[in-house]
């Protein structure tokens, strides 16, 4: 009958509906999740940057020393 196709169009169309919606939801979860570490390599990065100044300003300063040796 027309109600029971009705009614089985509206159900498939529910359950439609919430698959994309669990779908929409792992994809904000992963976005969030990409976000975040995103985050982190950005401050390791900031990090890597300080040190490699530093390690230059070492090597910097033990090439003067060794030259004011000689």
């Amino acid at each position: 009958s027309l109600n029971s196709e009705i009614s089985a169009a509206s159900q498939e169309q529910a359950n439609g509906i919430e698959q994309i919606s669990k779908a929409m939801n792992h994809l904000d979860s992963a976005i969030q999740s990409n976000a975040s570490a995103a985050q982190e390599v950005d401050a390791s990065a900031g990090h890597m940057k300080d040190q490699a100044a530093l390690l230059q300003e070492v090597v910097k300063n033990l090439h003067t020393f060794v030259n004011g040796m000689r």
